[in-house]
């Protein structure tokens, strides 16, 4: 009845019975009774000579060929030899190709992995790694193993060693890009680098650094995904940085920033407290730099704090109105917190009652304006509505449980004995 395991568990049997294979397995999937799929990975003796390996290699596509079927979808099968990892197909001639391409990466030294690439398109590429040592030394090892086979050389190729990735498309490596490593690598500590012909993305020890690294890079952005990532914040160089920079200043200036993503047109900066955030949202409101920048502050994932107050904008009348109203909200008691992203408020209520309502929209009245979205919750309930002038009715739902009826009855009962616009 299980289509999928039960194939996986015969292939795993029956490749394990064959000379030279070190383990088998066949993972098994059976969304539908009496149907399936499987995905097969044989692991060889990794001093397998080439005729040994073209054995069990035929002997796993032939599996193939013979059990696929309309209740058997395989999807995929791998072999592993010493550290060459290749896929298998159900083509003989296929496969062949593969291993001319195993046989000319197998004797190289150095590597703790080494993958034939099939997702390459016409051409199999290359993905590799060591330990430790030049990335870029690594990545013209292997381009120059299959220089000399056409069907091979102009394939995708990635090497890393340690924590640096070099990516090329065709096995050379952009002299322009070299030369954008090597600047940063002169002027920071890396601690982990990203480099291909699209993207240039780097880590930095020292939080210190990320600025000036971005400059660097800055020339870069047209051409290449740049992401430069120091202490906590992320840059993505994707245009001028400056008045993002002025704002993320002006919200260290302020309190402790945790933790900030940046790039030319928006920023998110990440606090200890949910009143740090609506500090830094404050900071960032008076700097002159606000205008055509999307700003976001909230506390930290890990914050301890009690409260989660926000505030975005597009500009600094946005952001400035935002901040009053949360920070009107941050006064009321039961509150337990507040936010205002994307142009939607949010009310967190300790315990609804028509009192703690008419507290808490009695505070925001000042500071509200038609069309405001507005999202209630308190317990188990929630309840939202549109800000707009006259009485609100916010009759129960089919889709509604009792504390969201009872929640929408209070909150438009607290509503309409405040009239907030009409004061």
């Amino acid at each position: 009845m299980n289509a999928g395991s039960a194939s996986g568990s015969r292939f795993q049997e029956h490749m394990e019975a064959l000379p030279g294979v070190i383990s088998a397995r066949g993972d098994g999937q059976n969304p539908l009774p009496f149907t399936g799929s499987m995905d097969g990975r044989v692991e060889i003796e990794a001093d397998a000579d080439a005729t040994d390996l073209r054995r069990i290699i035929d002997e796993m596509g032939a599996w193939w060929v013979d059990n696929e079927s309309g209740s058997l979808d395989v999807r995929s099968m791998e072999a592993v030899v010493g550290p060459v990892a290749f896929p298998v197909s159900p083509s003989r001639s296929g496969n062949q190709t593969t291993l001319d391409l195993v046989a000319l990466v197998r004797p190289l030294g150095g590597f703790t992995s080494i993958t034939v690439d099939d997702d390459a398109g016409d051409q199999l590429g290359l993905v590799a790694e060591r330990s430790e040592g030049d990335a870029f030394a690594a990545l013209e090892t292997l381009a120059a193993a299959r220089a000399d086979d056409p069907r091979f050389a102009g394939a995708p190729v990635a090497a890393t060693a340690g924590d640096v990735t070099v990516r090329s498309d065709s096995g050379d490596v952009d002299p322009e890009v070299r030369a954008a490593y090597d600047s940063v690598v002169s002027a920071a500590e890396v601690t982990a680098a990203d480099i291909g012909p699209e993207r240039l993305a780097f880590t930095l020890a020292d939080r210190d650094d990320g600025r000036a690294v971005a400059g660097l890079l800055a020339d870069e952005a047209s051409s290449h995904d740049v992401r430069v990532t120091a202490g906590g914040v992320v840059r993505t160089v994707d245009g001028p940085l400056d008045r993002v920079e002025g704002l993320l200043a002006a919200a260290e200036s302020r309190v402790e920033v945790t933790g900030a993503e940046l790039s030319a047109s928006t920023l998110e900066v990440r606090t200890t407290s949910g009143a740090d955030a609506l500090a830094a949202a404050a900071a960032m409101a008076e700097s002159d730099d606000i205008p055509g920048i999307d700003v976001l502050a909230r506390p930290a994932d890990d914050a301890t704090a009690i409260g989660t107050f926000a505030a975005v904008g597009a500009d600094s009348a946005d952001l400035r109105s935002g901040v009053d109203l949360l920070d009107a909200l941050v006064d009321v008691a039961g509150v337990d917190a507040a936010s205002l992203v994307d142009g939607e408020l949010s009310i967190q209520v300790a315990a609804a009652t028509d009192d703690s309502l008419r507290a808490v929209f009695t505070a925001a009245a000042p500071h509200l304006e038609p069309g405001l979205p507005v999202t209630v919750r308190s317990g188990r309930g929630e309840a939202d509505f549109v800000v707009e002038p006259g009485p609100l009715e916010l009759p129960a739902r089919t889709t509604d449980t009792d504390e969201d009826a009872a929640l929408r009855t209070l909150a438009a009962d607290a509503w309409n004995a405040v009239a907030p616009l009409e004061r």
